[in-house]
């Protein structure tokens, strides 16, 4: 009973929706694949993109989300895995930015206030939540 509009407007804007991830990626791995140093970029930052879309690629995994969605979030997950080859790379060349000093100060002040509120929650969750 679903509308035939309906479901061309969803094929569509899936369509879209992964043309645009497409170019998203392409773009990604050009602006990665010129860099020469990590001026203006942070290596830290990059390493814990890793670690966030992999927890998103297993949350979606495990709650069986769409294969298009799974496919989309592990070919991200690789060029992340990637960009953090490269960062890691360039840091032990000593091509390290100018502002590692900057960016090693606001990691210490985030985890003043990140560390407590995710162990707050963890414990909150395990008390009065239900898992799998």
């Amino acid at each position: 009973e679903t509308s035939p509009w309906l479901l061309l407007v969803t094929f569509l804007v899936t369509i879209l929706h992964t043309l645009f991830d497409i170019l998203a990626f392409r773009s990604d791995v050009m602006f990665w694949r010129s860099r020469k140093n990590m001026e203006g970029l942070s290596a830290n930052n990059v390493l814990a993109e890793v670690i966030c879309q992999l927890i998103i690629l297993l949350y979606l995994w495990n709650n069986d989300a769409g294969w298009i969605i799974v496919i989309t979030m592990a070919v991200g997950l690789a060029i992340q895995i990637w960009k953090a080859g490269i960062a890691l790379r360039l840091k032990r060349m000593g091509k390290d930015s100018s502002t590692a000093q900057a960016d090693a100060t606001a990691m210490r002040w985030l985890s003043y206030v990140l560390y407590p509120l995710v162990l707050g929650y963890a414990v909150y969750s395990l008390v009065y939540k239900e898992h799998k």
